[in-house]
């Protein structure tokens, strides 16, 4: 009986703590999804591609932003340039992408205190993806 007790008030006390933190954590992820979309990195281009299709948005208190680059340049050129674009920004580029990745590039930074992640892959010849990310887990 006193065992159910406790629990009853821990779950109480955990729904008290959603119920009042969810919406600023929810409106904080909007805004960094903001500031994703504003970072440099996201309108630059190599030559031969344009950027297209960018995107922003916020699920399950993770922010995101991206886009797509179209075009013609070879993969090589795609990854120097953004390598070398990635890492006048402050970037640190991954040695390997974590498995399994079709990513052809992957990178972190510190923004806002929070881990973003950025991943370059490859969807066909003429198409790459950008999509940034932020390691968001729970912090406000």
């Amino acid at each position: 009986m006193r065992i159910r007790a406790v629990f009853t008030v821990l779950l109480v006390a955990a729904i008290l703590v959603i119920a009042f933190t969810l919406p600023g954590r929810v409106e904080h992820c909007d805004e960094r999804g903001q500031v994703l979309a504003g970072l440099s990195i996201l309108r630059q281009a190599p030559e031969g591609l344009v950027f297209s299709d960018a995107y922003v948005g916020c699920y399950r208190m993770v922010a995101y932003a991206g886009g797509r680059l179209n075009g013609v340049a070879a993969k090589d050129a795609v990854v120097a340039y953004y390598r070398r674009a990635l890492e006048h920004d402050g970037w640190r580029i991954a040695v390997d992408a974590p498995s399994p990745s079709v990513a052809i590039l992957w990178a972190r930074k510190e923004i806002l205190g929070v881990t973003a992640y950025l991943r370059l892959s490859e969807t066909t010849a003429s198409t790459y993806d950008m999509h940034i990310t932020d390691g968001f887990h729970g912090r406000s």
